[in-house]
């Protein structure tokens, strides 16, 4: 496997760690990203009309424990998710998310 670079910015310095993080996270959801995936490319739908499309990703991130605000923007597909997670936690209980 590659080893990923630091990404280096004025601002932050993300560590390797979280790299890993999110390759793990990512990994753990696989399966349900792929049919999220799936489910988007049956139902194309075009430029700012993306209801379907909206909706699914909210309720997904939803279901993750998100808080998602819809029709942000004056966008009726328009979404902002935000997540209680700090410090590593993410946000459903705990570190690993079992509680």
């Amino acid at each position: 496997m590659s080893r990923t670079p630091e990404v280096r910015t004025e601002e932050a310095r993300v560590p390797e760690s979280v790299y890993a993080r999110v390759g793990e996270e990512v990994a753990a959801r696989a399966d349900r990203l792929w049919d999220v995936s799936l489910a988007l490319h049956r139902e194309p739908e075009t430029a700012y009309e993306e209801h379907g499309a909206s909706r699914l990703l909210a309720d997904e991130l939803e279901r993750e424990g998100f808080r998602v605000e819809r029709g942000v923007a004056g966008l009726p597909t328009a979404f902002v998710a935000r997540s209680d997670a700090e410090d590593g936690k993410d946000g459903k209980g705990g570190e690993d998310g079992k509680g």
